[in-house]
This record gives structure tokens, C-alpha cells and sequence, in this order.
């Protein structure tokens, strides 16, 4: 099918710049309601964000609070502990003390008892002196013989080393003739119990 137009030219010009509008639907205010809207929703939306990030601030405040009042709990604890600990290291070496004396006092006890069962007939004991594993004994007896029987019995027992005859002399006691003598030597810690 053909059209044809039969509207002047200079018609048509004019009617093309009247343009048909189209119908709108103006509502009084809208925009200004849309505006409110908005602002409604982005007041809104900042309110929830601003609840939730109130509430989970005060979540961590609570937690920080009992993290503190936990560690104030340890802290005591922890004292506890290192008290403890100071007095067991304070027994510890009460104990090593102790056991040390004990160890020496068992050793003299020993040494003292063998130097009597070592001492033959008729010999008397002056003095003995112990300091640091040395010892020095004086006597006295009748005879040379009884000091040479004494320092053979010294050195096989085992409890002395080293014996060693430092002095002999004579001397007159209530009209007899005594002999002094001097022997010295070593203690041997690691014998007996």
C-alpha cells in the first residue's frame, strides 16, 4: 500500500514542531517525597549500622573486662606458683645441706671409730686434727714398735692414705720414759657408708 501525504509542505513543518506530548501524571511533591524517602532509608540504614557496631564494641568491651579480671586471677596464681617454687629451691638446698653434714658427721663417725679399733695396747691419743681431707693424730705410747704397728694398721685400713710419720720424741712422764709422736695422712671420702 501507497501512503500519500497531502499536507502542505509548510503544514508539515509546522506540525512536526508541535510534537505530540505525551500525557505525564504530575503529582504535587513527589520529588520532595522521594527525597524524604531516601533520607528516611540512608537514616535508617545508618541507625541499624550504628546499633550493630555499638553492640559489637560493647561485646568486646565485656570480653576485654573479663580478659583483665582472668588475668588479675593468673597473676595471683602465677605469684602462688613462683612462691612455691622459691621455698622449693629454698628446701632443696636445706636438703643438700643437711645431707652434706650428714654425709661428713657419718665419715667422722667411721674415721673415729676405725683410728679406735686401729689403735693398739698401751698407745693414748693427744689430739687429732681433720681440715679437708687431712688429718694429723698425736700420741703417746712406750715404744717405737707400737708406733710402727699403729702406721701399718693406718695404711692397710681404708679409710687412710698417705701416712706419714712426722715426729717422734722422748720424754720423761712421772719417772717414765713416753714417746711423743706426730702421724698424718689422708682420709679416703668414698669409703664406707
Amino acid at each position: 500500500m501507497i501512503e500519500i501525504n497531502l499536507i502542505p509542505e509548510e503544514e508539515r513543518k509546522k506540525i512536526k514542531k508541535v510534537r505530540f506530548k505525551r500525557p505525564t501524571i504530575a503529582i504535587p511533591g513527589l520529588d520532595m517525597i522521594l527525597s524524604i524517602l531516601l533520607l528516611l532509608a540512608a537514616v535508617g540504614t545508618l541507625f541499624f549500622m550504628n546499633k550493630g557496631a555499638t553492640t559489637k564494641i560493647s561485646d568486646f568491651e565485656d570480653k576485654i573486662e573479663s580478659s583483665r579480671k582472668e588475668l588479675k586471677q593468673l597473676e595471683k596464681e602465677k605469684q602462688i606458683v613462683e612462691n612455691l617454687q622459691n621455698r622449693q629451691k629454698e628446701l632443696s638446698r636445706w636438703v643438700s645441706l643437711v645431707q652434706d653434714l650428714n654425709k661428713g658427721r657419718s665419715l667422722t663417725t667411721h674415721v673415729m671409730e676405725e683410728i679406735n679399733r686401729l689403735k693398739p695396747d698401751y698407745m693414748w691419743l693427744v689430739s687429732f686434727e681433720e681440715n679437708e681431707g687431712n688429718f694429723k693424730i698425736e700420741g703417746k705410747t712406750f715404744s717405737n714398735l707400737i708406733i710402727s704397728s699403729f702406721m701399718v694398721h693406718l695404711r692397710e685400713s681404708q679409710y687412710f692414705s698417705d701416712i706419714r710419720l712426722q715426729e717422734v720424741s722422748e720424754k720423761k712422764e712421772k719417772d717414765q720414759r713416753v714417746m711423743g709422736f706426730t702421724v698424718s695422712g689422708k682420709i679416703v671420702s668414698g669409703s664406707g657408708s
